[in-house]
């Protein structure tokens, strides 16, 4: 079985200087994915975008529930993820171990919502879903993401890393995360990682891997990845030789971007 590279830049429409990098990134065939921050400055600049460069098709959402406002007020008033200023905290807060009342599961709900929509409203139709520090992966979190991304017809989701060292209780709840995500019936990729743990089992994969990265301009306009420290170009020279395909890939009959 080939390899097939989805290279996701997440974080898209978090501000002005990372959309410039994102389309220069996509010009450059370095990505062939992003994933848009509905709730963020840079979110009406990064639709605009969209359209301008034809990057329809490549573009999901980047669920926020971690930075800035969000979207609805029942959130914005909820302690257990925003603080008195009706900000979300700035990190994850919950745990997988944690539970949410009725309540905070319907404010959830509602918020996710309101961020698909958004993009929806704004021309953009999300080829997937993940979302910003993964936080769809804690476990009652993802319940309700995966609840209200079915009923919106969101067809992909992000898996867990699955490349990672944990230890057996992490890989359990990793394991168990992924599951929930197929038996949910989302199309997902067989690998997901960074650039260095993907880089670590290059060797041996086979099907489609997501990469992610993040990506920002320097101060001498190159294009860097700010969580690696170091050039987009320089990070993904190992993998350029593995076909580039967006989530599209994934659906039956779709056109996929590929380098």
């Amino acid at each position: 079985m080939p390899k097939f590279v989805i290279v996701n830049a997440d974080d898209f429409g978090k501000s002005a200087s990372v959309n410039l990098a994102i389309i220069r990134a996509f010009k450059s065939r370095l990505i062939s994915s992003t994933t848009l921050m509905a709730n963020m400055p840079g979110f009406s600049d990064a639709c605009t975008l969209t359209t301008q460069n034809d990057l329809h098709g490549k573009v999901g959402i980047h669920l926020n529930l971690v930075e800035g406002h969000p979207l609805t007020d029942a959130m914005s008033a909820c302690h257990r993820f925003c603080d008195s200023k009706g900000r979300f905290f700035g990190k994850p807060t919950l745990r997988s171990k944690d539970r949410l009342t009725n309540k905070e599961v319907s404010i959830l709900s509602t918020e996710v919502e309101a961020q698909i929509q958004r993009c929806r409203d704004n021309g953009i139709e999300p080829t997937h879903l993940d979302s910003h520090h993964h936080y769809h992966t804690c476990w009652p979190i993802g319940a309700v993401v995966l609840r209200t991304a079915r009923r919106l017809k969101i067809g992909a989701i992000r898996i867990g890393g699955n490349l990672r060292r944990l230890s057996v209780a992490g890989r359990l709840l990793l394991t168990a995360t992924n599951m929930r995500i197929r038996w949910y019936g989302f199309r997902r990729v067989d690998y997901f990682g960074d650039v260095i743990t993907i880089g670590e089992h290059w060797h041996r994969l086979k099907g489609v891997i997501e990469i992610m990265v993040h990506v920002d301009v320097q101060a001498d306009n190159g294009l860097w990845d700010p969580v690696e420290c170091q050039p987009l170009k320089t990070e993904l020279r190992p993998f350029c030789d593995a076909a580039r395909v967006s989530y599209k890939y994934l659906y039956p009959q779709s056109s996929a971007f590929s380098e």
